[in-house]
């Protein structure tokens, strides 16, 4: 993942920073710990895969082998992720990266084509947070089939658009995401996620609007004198 904030060393300026990513479950102990809640999470998640896939058209035997492999490969991804103990220490994240150094220490990514993919070609240096996860995610994209990145790429689009995909798509989301992870019993209703979604990303445009309509002078005369 990319995201951009102040320099930790020079606050005045902005720099892209690196950060892990790529499991579909929360946290890398999702995947790795062996008690039977995390194994149940794990069988439960697999399933979610396997649904989705289904839902977009795929045969329903090969979206559970399909299910199947994209679960080993976030697996593997969780392996090389860093812990949370090791993300919140500030002087691990510290490491500084010039374009050619992700070259040199984490191979295996066309890393010229993520950066220039992401707008970040022309950036000098970057603070890469968790070094061993940069290096061991690229290392499954050069190791690991290209298949499996298509299939794993696929559920990735499914799972992040399943609300704005037809009912079956977002009943699915929400019994693995809502109920089964975060122990949610309902869904509130569509139009009600509609107003939120367009109120999220749309709300000072939607503001504008209501006040043009709403809004009078002789309204906000009333209120600037009740101030």
């Amino acid at each position: 993942g990319v995201w951009i904030n102040q320099s930790m060393d020079k606050p005045d300026q902005n720099i892209a920073y690196l950060v892990q990513g790529g499991l579909g479950m929360p946290d890398r102990d999702f995947y790795l710990q062996g008690d039977q809640r995390m194994a149940e999470m794990r069988t439960a998640y697999q399933a979610h895969i396997a649904r989705l896939l289904t839902l977009a058209g795929t045969v329903e035997a090969e979206a559970k082998a399909k299910a199947a492999r994209i679960m080993a490969l976030e697996v593997a991804i969780a392996r090389v992720h860093a812990t949370q103990v090791e993300t919140n220490d500030v002087k691990l994240g510290a490491n500084y990266w010039t374009p050619a150094d992700f070259e040199t220490k984490a191979p295996g990514i066309d890393w010229a084509a993520f950066l220039a993919g992401a707008q970040l070609d022309s950036q000098p240096q970057f603070v890469v947070w968790q070094p061993k996860a940069a290096a061991g995610i690229s290392k499954l994209v050069g190791s690991q089939p290209l298949d499996t990145w298509k299939d794993y790429l696929q559920f990735r689009a499914l799972d992040s658009a399943s609300a704005l995909l037809p009912k079956a798509f977002a009943d699915a989301g929400f019994a693995f995401y809502g109920t089964t992870l975060n122990g949610t019993p309902q869904q509130q209703e569509r139009w009600k996620r509609a107003v939120n979604a367009v109120n999220g990303s749309l709300g000072e445009a939607v503001g504008k609007i209501y006040v043009q309509r709403h809004f009078s002078p002789q309204v906000k005369a009333r209120a600037d004198a009740g101030s």
